[in-house]
């Protein structure tokens, strides 16, 4: 028996599968959604199940980069590290790791003191710009063919560990990156796409251990919640995928970064009491 308001178990799925891939910060969204509506915390089992959703997604959606991914590993683990999927591997850590040590050290910060709506709109705006700078620089001929070297990994890794303060947006920040270093909008979507693997992954981790060591905290809901959760935010974010590689390829980045700047501009005005 359903024990949310189906409207809240909707809502939650669409924003999460949405923002978690296109450059708007889904942190960001889901703290809205808690503000705006009177539904109340949805727990942290719920929100696991919602990364849940979004992970298989873009893993079915990148599913012959992920075999590659896997191969790459097991290319590793015989010796094979100069294979292209053992160093594609190597790459996607270096891009992980900076977001996993950021996160890891102020993870208390994220979860506790960052979530005001000056500082949800002071990220919007700047993020979103810099975004919208970083699109209209030239791709660089031939710079796809080279691939990620470990600078150029490190860079994104970097831009990726912004995104642990709410607002900045996960996606958007290594779209950033990879457009600064001269990537095609295809590629920057591909890659940015292909590093919430890692980072959710590890997320869902982290929540599954915080579960087990105070369940009577966290399990809230009922298992048709965390069905009708999983399976929103899957679908939301294969059409989001979809969005990211076909319309920003042709549209740019643009229409995001405008959405961003009026919604920076409204949150602040909130959150400073201007309205």
């Amino acid at each position: 028996m359903v024990s949310m308001p189906f409207e809240q178990l909707l809502t939650l799925g669409i924003v999460q599968g949405i923002a978690e891939f296109l450059p708007i910060s889904s942190s960001a969204h889901l703290i809205l959604v808690g503000l705006l509506f009177p539904w109340g915390d949805q727990g942290l089992l719920f929100d696991i199940a919602l990364h849940l959703g979004t992970l298989m997604a873009v893993t079915i959606y990148f599913r012959n980069d992920v075999l590659a991914l896997l191969d790459g590993a097991r290319h590793w683990l015989f010796g094979r590290g100069h294979t292209r999927e053992a160093q594609m591997l190597w790459m996607m850590v270096i891009v992980t790791t900076p977001a996993v040590i950021t996160g890891f050290f102020l993870k208390d910060f994220v979860e506790f003191g960052a979530r005001s709506l000056v500082l949800l709109g002071c990220t919007q705006l700047f993020y979103g710009l810099l975004l919208g700078y970083a699109d209209t620089r030239k791709e660089r001929v031939g710079v796809e063919g080279v691939g990620l070297t470990w600078k150029r990994a490190l860079f994104l890794g970097l831009f990726q560990a912004l995104s642990v303060v709410p607002g900045t947006s996960r996606s958007g920040s290594v779209f950033t990156a990879a457009r600064f270093l001269g990537y095609s909008r295809q590629y920057a979507g591909r890659v940015s796409s292909l590093a919430a693997i890692p980072i959710t992954f590890l997320v869902v981790a982290y929540g599954l251990v915080k579960i087990a060591a105070d369940p009577g905290t966290h399990l809230t809901g009922s298992w048709q919640d965390f069905v009708i959760g999983i399976t929103v935010s899957f679908f939301t974010a294969l059409m989001a995928l979809h969005v990211l590689m076909k319309f920003v390829v042709r549209v740019g980045a643009w229409p995001f970064v405008v959405y961003r700047v009026i919604l920076g501009v409204v949150l602040l005005a909130i959150g400073l009491n201007l309205v």
